[in-house]
Parts: structure tokens; C-alpha cells; sequence
């Protein structure tokens, strides 16, 4: 059986994989430190899947800037900056701004497989969203009576990211994967893709902060551009709805994580580029995302 767990209890990196995620920076998973990866059987190969966990922080920290920085809560000041981490800080409420808001994604980039999820999966659609909300008068963190959202806004660019349905087949496939059925736009945590409909954030007691993990984002905008960089905008409401502050974050999603450049299909006869032919020939899918895929588990049923 052939198992893509993509971390290890440890936290270590399988060998197949190491490469490939230290070179394009990458990393999945939640801030409960679970990663999952799986494979389906397709054109007769054999494939299983399987779910590994493990720490995937590779950058986590209370960050207050990030690559866009933050608006305020009257929306004329931005705050905030230099952290690839995508965090956004915000301040409003009251006439002299009395909460801060800090929001931040967990990581410097999270990999997904891309479009096609029809052979197997190394990394599903997860992103990690952080917020603290703080009393600037008693500067002390919030944590009852408010509530915390997110919902997807349009970049300085005029890209926004409102759906994940339809962008990829994750949801075509994530049953005989991942062994779980959430409904389109929903992650496997349950958390919703950002939209205009605001979603909540729940409270983590452990890291005393608020969190949505697993959102199913993808770096495709809904004009069908590729954004790597999606938006999204974290509000606090106190318990009549009155909103106290908000943070403008990046959550950074790349489909750029593959093994195309040694696993995809060539006509050549050059040793470089077909070592890792399989003895039964290149498969040649016309689906390039299908086809290195199709041919890392043809290989993989030769050896074992």
C-alpha cells in the first residue's frame, strides 16, 4: 500500500517528499498539528490514503505586520508590515481607537495540489488564520464577549477570492481520500472558503487566541486569475454587533508544489530526464497534473 503521509509524529519530512517542500517553502496543516495526505487508485495503479500528523509550523508567532500591513478601524491609517507570515493589524472602536487588532496566517506559504485531485493528494486546500483582539486602555487580550469573522475582500489590484468550488476537483475526490464528505466551499475542519458572508473564528483556550484552521482556499480569484496572495478581512463585534476593529491579512495559498519535473511524461531518450521512467513506459495523460501523478504511482506499483 502506498501511503503520502506528508509529515511524521516526529514532524520529520518523508524522504519523497522533503525535497519538494524545502525547496518551495511549503507546508500545511493546523495549528492542532495534524496534516493529512492520500492517494486513489487510478488507470490501475494500486494507492491508499492515509493521514499523518505532525507540527507544521514552520513559521508561527504573534506577527502584527504583514506584506499589505493592516487599515484601521476608520479606514484612513495602514499599520503594520514586513512579515511574509501574511499578518494584518488594525485598530478601532470608540473615538480614540480602544481595541488593536492583530491577525495573521500560520505560515509563509500554504502548498496545495492545484487542480486535480483524481490520483492522489500530498496537500488539500488548508489554510490557518490567527487573531488577538486587545483593549488598547488596559492593554490586555479580549476574549469574552466579542466575536471574531472573516470574510474575503478585493486586493489593491481589484482581485478577490469569494469561492474554492469549482477552481478544483478537491471536492469531486475528498470522500475516497481524506475519508469525509464536507459540502463545496467547506474544509475538512469545517471552516468555509472566505466569501462575502462573514465566518467565524473560534477561541482557542490553549494558545489563547482565536482561529479558523483549514480554510479550503485557492489561489485562483474568481476572474480566474492566478492570486498567490488573497485577502481577507478579520472584524471583532462585541456582543451587540458593533464592530470594534478590524485587520486586512493575506492568506498565501500556492499550487506551485509538484513533481513534474522528473515524473511527467517525455518524449526523450536523454538519462537525465527519464531516470525516473517507469520500466513500463511514461503513461502520457493529457492531463499534465494527472500524468506525473499517474506515473509516480506506476512506478511505485513496479518496486513494491
Amino acid at each position: 500500500m502506498m501511503s503520502f503521509n506528508t509529515y511524521s509524529r516526529a514532524g520529520a519530512l518523508i524522504p519523497m517528499l522533503l525535497a519538494i517542500l524545502l525547496l518551495s517553502g511549503c507546508g500545511g496543516g493546523d495549528g492542532n498539528g495534524t496534516d493529512q495526505a492520500a492517494a486513489i487508485d487510478t488507470g490501475g495503479a494500486t494507492a491508499a490514503h492515509d493521514g499523518g500528523s505532525g507540527t507544521s509550523h514552520d513559521d508561527e508567532g504573534d506577527d502584527s505586520g504583514g506584506d499589505h500591513g493592516g487599515t484601521n478601524g476608520s479606514g484612513d491609517n495602514s499599520t503594520g508590515g514586513g512579515d511574509t507570515a501574511g499578518g494584518g493589524g488594525g485598530t478601532g472602536g470608540g473615538a480614540a481607537g480602544d481595541y488593536a487588532l492583530l491577525a495573521w496566517n500560520d505560515l509563509g506559504m500554504h502548498c496545495m495540489d492545484g487542480d486535480d485531485y483524481s490520483v492522489f493528494s500530498i496537500l488539500p486546500p488548508y489554510n490557518d488564520l490567527v487573531a488577538q483582539l486587545v483593549d488598547r486602555r488596559t492593554h490586555e487580550r479580549v476574549t469574552q464577549g466579542v466575536t471574531l469573522t472573516y470574510e474575503a475582500i478585493a486586493d489593491p489590484a481589484g482581485s478577490i477570492n469569494t469561492y474554492s468550488a469549482g477552481k478544483t476537483n478537491f471536492w469531486d475526490y475528498v470522500q475516497p481520500l481524506f475519508g469525509q464528505s464536507p459540502a463545496p466551499n467547506v474544509g475538512l475542519t469545517g471552516n468555509p472558503a472566505p466569501s462575502r458572508n462573514p465566518a467565524p473564528l473560534a477561541y482557542d483556550t490553549g494558545h489563547d487566541w482565536f482561529t479558523a484552521d483549514g480554510i479550503p482556499l485557492t489561489p485562483y480569484d474568481d476572474n480566474g486569475g492566478l492570486n498567490f496572495y488573497p485577502m481577507v478581512r478579520v472584524v471583532a463585534r462585541d456582543s451587540q454587533g458593533t464592530e470594534l476593529a478590524h485587520a486586512d491579512v493575506v492568506l498565501p495559498v500556492s499550487n506551485e508544489m509538484n513533481c513534474a519535473a522528473c515524473h511527467s511524461s517525455v518524449s526523450s531518450s536523454s538519462a537525465a530526464e527519464t531516470a525516473a521512467r517507469p520500466k513500463a513506459g511514461w503513461v502520457f495523460d493529457s492531463n499534465p497534473e494527472r500524468d506525473w501523478k499517474r506515473n509516480i504511482l506506476r512506478l511505485h506499483d513496479e518496486r513494491h
